[in-house]
């Protein structure tokens, strides 16, 4: 299932400095999710070249190098000096897609350098609107990580809103919608009308998983039923995961071993959530119809 008509940057733009110039847009940045910056700009004299954009603001300098495309080497290296030059605490090169091996670099460069860096590809929808994907960024030291507490945990775990939008602009997605708050940015569910049953997409860490709800006192009945109607999944029945609390039971699915940390495979995620989410509502929604 596509989830999302993408446009290509070079059928959007026709330069690439108009690419950079919406870039440079301070609500861009944030948008992005690199933080916010009182000074950004354009073309900026950088020994005998200029950098795309270079921003400032709380102790923070960004510089930016975007490409129509697949990102090369050359962009690469220009961004590197361009970094090194402007005493960069972040930098990021802005594309379509990447190369296995950059991002691979880029991981390893985030491990040993004082610099953050950051790979972030970009698509544009029927909508005109801009999705941005952060590939890479930087990873937190091993002493960080060890001293991180639950909330830090909790919030490390969370994913960019960004994950789900383009699954709420498909308007032939029955997941389709609002926005997700940042707030409440775990998954997405949708109620299926006159029952009390709910699906919900989710996207954890290491993994992605759907999970149906049963509201009421015949939730246990109800879940031998789903049992013998569930469609064909990844994870077999024995494995799914069940909580009854009484007023309610769960079963959640995992579909799929990639997640959050998979910021180059989050389409893949994106697709298999909602084929299969998409087929357990069905499935659902006819035993719902078939019980009234």
């Amino acid at each position: 299932m596509k989830i999302a008509k993408r446009i290509p940057l070079s059928q959007y733009y026709e330069r690439e400095s108009a690419l950079s110039e919406a870039l440079s847009e301070r609500e861009s940045l944030r948008q992005i999710g690199l933080g916010n910056f009182r000074v950004v700009e354009r073309e900026v004299p950088t020994a005998d070249m200029r950098a795309d954009i270079v921003a400032s603001g709380d102790n923070q300098i960004l510089v930016i190098e975007s490409q129509f495309g697949q990102a090369g080497w050359s962009h690469w290296g220009c961004l590197e000096c361009y970094a090194y030059y402007h005493n960069a605490t972040m930098a990021a090169l802005i594309a379509d897609e990447f190369p296995q091996l950059m991002i691979d670099a880029c991981q390893r460069r985030n491990d040993t350098s004082d610099i953050g860096w950051y790979l972030i590809s970009v698509y544009i929808d029927s909508l005109e609107q801009h999705h941005f994907n952060i590939v890479v960024q930087p990873t937190r030291t091993l002493r960080e990580h060890q001293g991180l507490n639950t909330t830090d945990q909790r919030n490390m775990d969370q994913v960019d809103p960004i994950f789900w939008q383009p699954i709420r602009d498909d308007e032939n997605c029955i997941f389709a919608g609002k926005p997700v708050a940042s707030s409440n940015n775990y998954g997405i569910e949708k109620k299926i009308k006159g029952t009390n049953m709910y699906v919900r997409l989710q996207l954890r860490r290491d993994h992605a998983s759907i999970r149906v709800k049963f509201d009421g006192e015949h939730s246990s009945s109800q879940m031998n039923i789903i049992k013998h109607m569930m469609p064909e999944l990844p994870t077999p029945i024995d494995e799914w995961e069940y909580h009854n609390r009484g007023d309610s039971v769960t079963v959640t699915i995992k579909v799929i071993d990639k997640g959050r940390k998979d910021r180059n495979h989050w389409d893949k995620i994106r697709q298999v959530l909602v084929e299969h989410g998409t087929r357990i509502y069905e499935d659902l929604r006819l035993i719902g119809n078939y019980r009234k």
